[in-house]
């Protein structure tokens, strides 16, 4: 049996399903960002998928950037840093916590370069810990006028309602 059939089978019925629906919604998140921009596929995600926090240990939330980077990797499509950064930071919203979207930049070799990634609570949880000293983050806000009320966490964002 092909590895990563059975490393999908040895998965959590919860996280066949939260593979599953990551890589279903990646391609929807794709042709958002192409239709909307950023602005307004994330001011959707945020109105769909508010929730509460149930306690989510760290473990299991490393664990669901894990899954979504499965899924943007070897899902129906390839998908971007954007893309995948959306994805789980709609996810972790609708389990209640404030991730923040970082966009940062980079122009080493004398070839600009823009990255995404999420951050809870100011660690990186789909990328490199040090992404941040690679890619320069913005540093002003976006302001999607989006209420976030009863999050876990409100930090400083750059892309957080």
């Amino acid at each position: 049996m092909h590895s990563k059939v059975k490393k999908f089978i040895c998965l959590a019925s919860g996280e066949k399903l939260i593979l599953i629906g990551s890589a279903a919604l990646l391609p929807v998140i794709r042709i958002a960002l192409w239709l909307f921009g950023l602005r307004r596929s994330q001011r959707f995600l945020s109105l769909a998928t508010h929730g509460r926090n149930r306690g989510w240990p760290e473990m299991e939330i490393e664990r669901l950037s894990y899954l979504v980077n499965v899924a943007a990797n070897r899902g129906i499509i390839h998908a971007n840093c954007l893309e995948r950064s959306l994805l789980l930071w709609s996810l972790l919203r609708r389990r209640g916590f404030s991730g923040t979207i970082r966009i940062g930049v980079s122009n080493k070799a004398e070839q600009f370069k823009a990255h995404a990634w999420v951050e809870l609570n100011g660690v990186v949880l789909n990328d490199r810990p040090d992404v941040a000293a690679e890619f320069v983050p913005f540093s002003g806000a976006i302001d999607l006028a989006v209420p976030a009320p009863a999050l876990k966490s409100q930090s400083r964002g750059y892309v957080t309602p």
